[in-house]
């Protein structure tokens, strides 16, 4: 009797230890692929000076353009269960049913662009479990660009630069070390905010320094309020931060400078 409890406590130990192990990997998988989804995030800064590139008039025009895009690309890639449905139901208006090795293969080729050419490159940046993954992409376009409509170009390249970085760092630092969480956002760490506030502060002094004209006001007041505004916007409850930083920062500088 004794000897088989000790064996069942075995088993259930080494159960256990494998499922916590299992955990622990999955854990560690998701950070790896948040790592790199961020780190293309932080690259969203390349299009800020991208834009910086053309006249104002033109950088909007090819703001609106990706923008559109990218809505487009996400429809597309957010209907691939509705497009495996109709597809099996061609199969059997055609008289073939799915389990025929020629429908088999005709679903095979049909699915091979996509899931090669397109899902090859995108698979290690998104989650594909997100029904829509590019959905985050089109709001910070789409408010960055609201915000140019409402309060100029300057403002808007200001907001994006914020989301770009500051929203990296804080997601990549708050989800290794972020144990504390903020009261009011259970979903943000203090760490998380703290990685947003000083990233942002550094990132638009080395972006200032080089763009100058892009200084609204005192550029030491405008770095401030760029790091804390953008800090205390992602940390607002139930919203999307990649449809309100970019807009939200832009509305703040707009104020500071209308009124004061």
């Amino acid at each position: 009797m004794g000897k088989r409890l000790t064996k069942l406590r075995g088993k259930l130990h080494s159960e256990r230890l494998a499922r916590l192990q299992a955990r622990l990997h999955a854990k560690r998988e998701d950070y790896r692929l948040e790592l790199k989804r961020q780190t293309v995030h932080a690259v969203g800064v390349l299009v800020v000076i991208a834009l910086l590139m053309f006249e104002e008039t033109i950088a909007l025009k090819l703001l609106a353009i990706f923008t559109g895009l990218i809505l487009v690309a996400n429809w597309y890639l957010s209907r691939r269960e509705f497009r495996a449905t109709y597809f099996h139901k061609l199969m059997h208006d055609l008289g073939l049913p799915s389990h025929q090795a020629e429908s088999k293969q005709i679903e095979t080729d049909a699915k091979g662009f996509e899931e090669t050419v397109i899902w090859g490159v995108l698979r290690n940046f998104v989650r594909q479990r997100d029904k829509e993954p590019l959905i985050a992409t089109f709001w910070s376009l789409f408010s960055a660009l609201l915000a140019a409509a409402i309060f100029g170009f300057k403002f808007a390249i200001l907001g994006l630069l914020v989301l770009s970085i500051g929203d990296a760092f804080s997601t990549i630092i708050g989800k290794k070390w972020g144990r504390i969480k903020i009261f009011w956002c259970k979903d943000r760490s203090y760490v998380g905010f703290v990685a947003f506030a000083v990233s942002t502060l550094l990132a638009a002094i080395i972006f200032l320094r080089y763009f100058p004209q892009f200084a609204v006001f005192s550029t030491p007041t405008l770095v401030a309020v760029m790091a804390l505004s953008g800090a205390l916007i992602e940390t607002i409850p139930a919203v999307d931060d990649n449809s309100t930083i970019p807009f939200g920062v832009a509305l703040i500088l707009w104020l500071i400078v209308t009124f004061f």
